[in-house]
């Protein structure tokens, strides 16, 4: 699917979130946007979902949550496995650094404010 299939089709979207909340809250407004979901709770979850080459075509991850990885080191995963396909951060912490390289292209961030 390619990019232009996030706004004309029905996209498969990987969310990631280690607040049960926050990931049920943003999953219902995707699924209403007509996208299938598959959650995942923490970075190191969703990065063997990323390795098992599932078909994802967008990634929404937090920045910050436990575990080995956080959010930017789960993009380092996707950037090599999915090329090109969107990538968007999202972070209630207006501090939250991307401290990636900058952005890409088809990447975005969504950060919090004080």
């Amino acid at each position: 699917m390619n990019n232009s299939a996030l706004t004309h089709d029905r996209a498969c979207i990987l969310l990631v979130d280690d607040d049960d909340n926050v990931r049920a809250s943003m999953r219902r407004a995707l699924a209403q946007a007509g996208h299938e979901v598959v959650e995942a709770e923490s970075a190191d979850a969703a990065a063997a979902l990323i390795e098992e080459a599932a078909p994802f075509d967008m990634l929404v991850t937090d920045v910050r949550m436990p575990g080995s990885r956080d959010g930017v080191a789960l993009a380092s995963c996707w950037r090599e496995t999915a090329p090109g396909r969107p990538l968007l951060f999202v972070s209630g912490y207006s501090e939250d650094r991307l401290d990636t390289g900058g952005l890409g292209p088809h990447e975005a961030a969504i950060l919090g404010r004080d």
